[in-house]
């Protein structure tokens, strides 16, 4: 996965080396996650051969923070010698601390399209290895169910996941909420005598993860 730089410096270069230095035009206020996608596959199309680009005057907020998470997705695959983007900002700290929701999530992402490329055996034992997060999981082998609950506070956002890609998109959000230790309580059930091995939308799967994240 892409490296996500906030970087201060106003001259010349990143590390003492030069590299591409880019501005780009963001999506409308309030786009979802595929918007920025397409800038960023650009982006990285066009980069693929540089260690490192440097987007310049962008302004600091939501869409820097989507166009980065957006960039983290598209190198999934990590093909070609692009390493780190670089975001001039004013304030590292600052960035860096307004970024780390939408790194929960690049992270989360990144877990459940690895998930996909698993069986179904394989998938669910791995998402029992999730209780380091906190989360509390266990499984109902009476009424073939999963139960993966984070101890928030308050009533509990709730989901039930009947299909793989339904499961996918709960493991997904719950992961995030989890890394970002987030307030409120969260609960899923995945009920797993419906779950087969039929093919994803990839491409779905991740935008709803992005949308019901809350972020």
């Amino acid at each position: 996965m892409l490296e996500i730089v906030f970087d201060e410096n106003k001259g010349d270069g990143f590390l003492g080396q030069k590299f591409p230095e880019i501005c780009v035009r963001l999506p409308a206020d309030g786009s979802p996650l595929g918007a920025y996608r397409k800038t960023a596959a650009e982006i990285v199309r066009r980069h693929q051969d540089s260690r490192a680009v440097i987007l310049k005057s962008i302004p600091e907020g939501r869409g820097m923070n989507m166009l980065a998470l957006a960039l983290a997705v598209e190198t999934y695959e990590e093909k070609g010698l692009l390493e780190s983007a670089v975001f001039r900002v004013a304030h590292s700290g600052k960035a860096l601390c307004e970024y780390k929701p939408y790194a929960a999530l690049a992270n989360s992402i990144r877990y459940v399209r690895d998930l996909m490329r698993l069986d179904e055996d394989e998938m669910f034992a791995d998402i029992k290895r999730l209780g380091y997060l906190g989360l509390k999981i266990n499984e109902d082998y009476i009424e073939h169910r999963v139960n993966i609950l984070w101890p928030g506070s308050g009533t509990p956002v709730k989901f039930e996941a009947k299909t793989k890609t339904e499961a996918l998109i709960a493991v997904g959000v719950t992961k995030a909420w989890a890394i970002c230790k987030a307030a409120f309580a969260a609960e899923t059930v995945i009920f797993k005598e419906k779950i087969d091995n039929c093919s994803c939308d990839e491409d779905k799967i991740i935008d709803e993860i992005a949308a019901k994240a809350r972020i």
